[in-house]
């Protein structure tokens, strides 16, 4: 997977490297499963993946299958839905989407599908990172509209293309999910620790992705690498402006 503003080939690393080659793995809310579970299926992964949208997930199949994966990886429907257990589940940029009263009972039906001792990994957008000011101007104000009318958006792209190769445009094959469901959750590095302890986790690690992303940052640095590393780099000196926090958890 190619690297973009965002960090998501960094933050697929992190959450391979710390799965083992025997294990079986889960990754709920997996969307297409193009950003997780479909890369550790081509690596040989033992892996399965569930989200409630059914359009994402007939969307993940036709890409498993496409690639000569077994397309039965990937499934709609509820956590109570899956059978057996498993030595990890991943939970990506899922627990922002989901309300207040339904957080806790979640994180508890993933608990109950973790074999003893069994790991979490969980990734988060910091509920105040700088991602959020681009998407004002990007979609609340409609700028982003307006520069995709005037045509300013695909000029940036072929620009793009040139200097860095079409990748540095379009760096992923497909999209990660066709569902458009909001934020309903801010988390703090703090609260989501707080949450997940409270869940029956112990937490063991946390790190986290960049400082700058959002539309803007991604139209006009993704494909720049210097200035992708700069960014990784940011984080590391600053780590409480991380664009998103990830986090490892044992089930207690």
């Amino acid at each position: 997977m190619r690297e973009d503003i965002y960090g998501h080939a960094k933050r697929f690393r992190w959450i391979a490297s710390r799965l083992s080659g025997e294990d079986r793995i889960l990754e709920v809310g997996c969307g297409t499963g193009y950003m997780i579970a479909y890369q550790l299926a081509l690596l040989g992964r033992d892996v399965r993946g569930l989200d409630s949208h059914e359009d994402s997930v007939a969307l993940g199949r036709e890409m498993f299958k496409s690639a000569g994966l077994d397309p039965d990886r990937l499934s709609s429907g509820d956590i109570a839905d899956i059978e057996g257990d498993f030595d990890a589940v991943i939970a990506s940029e899922v627990l922002e989407h989901i309300p207040d009263g339904d957080l806790k009972p979640f994180l508890v039906a993933v608990r109950s599908k973790l074999r003893p001792a069994g790991k979490l990994l969980v990734t988060v957008p910091n509920g105040r990172r700088w991602a959020d000011v681009e998407n004002f101007f990007w979609k609340k104000l409609g700028l982003g509209a307006a520069l995709e009318k005037i045509k300013f958006v695909a000029a940036v792209n072929r620009l793009k293309a040139f200097l860095f190769g079409r990748e540095a445009a379009f760096p992923h094959e497909f999209p990660s999910t066709l569902s458009s469901s909001p934020h309903v959750q801010r988390f703090t590095l703090d609260g989501i620790v707080g949450l997940l302890s409270d869940s029956g986790f112990d937490v063991e690690e946390t790190d986290g992705s960049v400082v700058f992303s959002g539309p803007f940052s991604n139209l006009f640095f993704t494909g720049a690498g210097p200035v992708m590393r700069l960014n990784t780099f940011l984080r590391r000196m600053f780590p409480s402006l991380s664009a998103n926090f990830y986090i490892s958890a044992r089930r207690r």
